[in-house]
């Protein structure tokens, strides 16, 4: 079992941050210190969403990211992540499959927490409203979910073993058109931001087909290792939430951009040689990319407390 890791681009992920700062912060700041003037919409607010439901799919059959990693045909087309992330979260607790051995101290923390998403929404002076702020949520995605079930039989060597856990940390700054909650109303937002994700995989292979001599002779069974990825990310975000006096509930699309934050350990895997790989998984058949994006949609359902 070998890992390595792949860092983030550090330069291009603080020059966004200080843009969406600058952007956002300084026009809005004076408002803070002055009476919110009429259609401002009084206080700022912050909003807390928990007990999330998240849904990923992909922007296309080909852009799921196990299919740009292997080129195997069950992943075309195929599932991505649906969870009550609040459960699964304890679950994976319980058996994290070795990933947690990879996790760093920041992560390690909040993967002892359940998903949330924290925001504060501010007048401009204006009618609108606009809003900074961050989500932490963790999607986990094997290939026993993601295949499809559309090519035949199923024999325990038709995929290889791919067990993914990725964290998102997600910065996002977005705009109330028409205003800042308001008790037992419904507001729209819109928005953008950029996300760290932090990925751990175990990838491997679960048994060879009978009989099989590749060009390596090389025989497969329950062989697996844990390797590390990280990347960032651009998104839009759109949404809708309706509030009590308190209480409410947020339904939030984030539109992911093609950010490569999956490194590709089937390019350089030790496990198999690259002939019996390719005769065996590797349907699409060419070389396999270094990195693997996530390009497509994130759904996020939530509880949210609003308070001042």
């Amino acid at each position: 079992m070998s890992s390595s890791t792949l860092g983030w681009p550090i330069p291009s992920l603080f020059g966004r941050l200080f843009a969406v700062l600058l952007l956002l912060l300084s026009p809005a700041g004076g408002w803070a210190q002055e009476a919110a003037p009429a259609g401002g919409g009084g206080a700022p607010i912050w909003r807390l969403g928990f007990f999330e439901f998240t849904q990923q799919t992909y922007s296309t059959e080909e852009a799921h990211p196990f299919y740009q990693m292997t080129g195997n045909s069950r992943f075309k087309g195929g599932r991505g992540p649906v969870a009550l992330n609040t459960l699964d979260n304890w679950k994976l607790l319980i058996d994290d499959d070795g990933h947690s051995e990879l996790e760093g101290p920041i992560t390690g923390i909040l993967h002892s927490l359940p998903p949330f998403s924290l925001e504060y929404i501010a007048p401009t002076g204006f009618l609108p409203s606009y809003s900074l702020g961050f989500n932490y949520t963790n999607l986990w995605l094997t290939d026993q979910r993601a295949k499809t079930l559309t090519t035949g039989a199923d024999p325990s060597y038709s995929t290889p073993m791919v067990r993914v856990r990725s964290h998102f940390y997600m910065f996002t700054a977005s705009l109330y058109p028409l205003g800042p909650p308001q008790p037992g109303g419904v507001d729209f937002f819109i928005g953008t931001g950029f996300a760290f994700v932090d990925s751990t995989m175990r990838t491997g292979y679960y048994a060879m087909p009978p009989g099989y001599n590749g060009g390596s002779g090389i025989y497969v069974s329950s062989k697996s290792r844990l390797d590390a990825s990280s990347g960032q990310l651009g998104y839009s975000r759109v949404g809708l939430a309706s509030s009590g006096e308190n209480f409410g509930f947020m339904l939030e699309f984030f539109f992911l951009s093609k950010g490569e934050v999956l490194g590709n350990p089937f390019q350089s895997s030790n496990l198999m040689d690259a002939a019996d790989f390719n005769t065996v998984y590797n349907d699409r058949g060419g070389s396999l990319p270094s990195r693997a994006s996530m390009q497509g949609a994130l759904l996020r359902a939530s509880w949210t407390y609003t308070f001042y």
